[in-house]
């Protein structure tokens, strides 16, 4: 199936962000991997990496949670600091005045150029940090595989320390990471909490219709995408409902002991659980359930524990 890709490679190989991407909509098949994006973006503690072959569509599901992003409030400065939280500002931002706005989540693009102080910042000009910018927002990384052990550590360890420090400035880095994978991930794979492998479509009707909408997208991307107007905002409106309802949802006793249970017998740590749990309350929220149920802890079990049931 290199040929999904292939077609629409020119809008990957750019680092600045397209002004209109495939709608997950018109997506063909891949449910788990649709499904996993959808959770994650109702709840921004999970992080993604969607793996498997090459021209599968992995980039056009990544690119296409930019649709779906939410407006914040900002105090408008470099690194979208939240006016309501000092512990989510930087250094100018507490030191200094500011008027709240409205922006929209950032979705970041991480660039196939990147290094150390392009992902970072400087002493000098920490304001040019990528980090810095996708904070509160998400940092999509296309090809994992095509970057340095040292940038991907890098990634992860702000993403845990959740701020960068230099001599006299510091800067908020509480981000989301979704990915994709050319093949099948080695360690790097344990460091996000779903992992969801897309497998090439077989049907022969469906596999004409990917490169029907594949085409139709490439000739007009805006008029594609106002074909599927409707069904996103449908979908829009679902994940923002999602995101308001998931403080609110009960993890049931018998629930958090088959959720341990399954955890224990795949011999896994403890984190598992944790994975489990706000996975599981994320599809709840999702289905518009105020209870977790046996059935969202199998829906997402897959994701997380690849290759087995609970």
């Amino acid at each position: 199936m290199d040929e999904i890709e292939a077609m629409l490679r020119p809008m990957f190989n750019t680092d600045e962000k397209t002004d209109v991407v495939f709608p997950l909509t018109a997506v063909v098949g891949h449910q788990t991997a649709k499904r996993a994006l959808i959770i994650c973006l109702i709840n921004p503690g999970l992080t993604l990496l969607i793996y498997g072959d090459r021209g599968l569509g992995k980039k056009t599901m990544l690119l296409s949670a930019s649709n779906f992003l939410p407006e914040i409030e900002s105090t408008g400065c470099p690194f979208n600091c939240d006016p309501h939280n000092k512990v989510l500002m930087c250094t100018d931002c507490k030191n200094g005045k500011w008027v709240a706005r409205r922006i929209r989540m950032p979705f970041v693009l991480l660039p196939y150029t990147v290094d150390r102080e392009m992902l970072l910042g400087s002493e000098k000009d920490p304001y040019s940090s990528i980090l810095g910018s996708a904070n509160r927002g998400m940092l999509a990384v296309r090809d994992m595989e095509n970057y340095s052990k040292d940038i991907i550590d890098m990634i992860f360890h702000a993403l845990n320390a959740r701020r960068k420090t230099f001599s006299d400035f510091t800067y908020p880095s509480f981000f989301q990471t979704i990915a994709t994978y050319n093949g099948v991930p080695n360690d790097v794979g344990e460091n996000f909490v779903l992992k969801v492998r897309v497998d090439g479509v077989k049907d022969v009707e469906e596999r004409i219709e990917i490169l029907r909408r594949v085409e139709l997208f490439r000739k007009d991307p805006r008029g594609f995408y106002n074909t599927y107007r409707k069904e996103e905002e449908k979908l829009r409106e679902r994940i923002e409902n999602g995101r308001s309802m998931l403080r609110k949802i009960d993890i049931p006793e018998r629930i958090s002991s088959f959720i341990k249970q399954s955890v224990e017998r795949y011999g896994l740590k403890k984190e598992y659980e944790r994975r489990l749990i706000i996975a599981s309350t994320a599809n709840a929220a999702y289905e518009g359930r105020l209870v977790v149920s046996e059935e969202d802890v199998r829906e997402v079990h897959r994701m997380i524990i690849p290759k087995t049931e609970p």
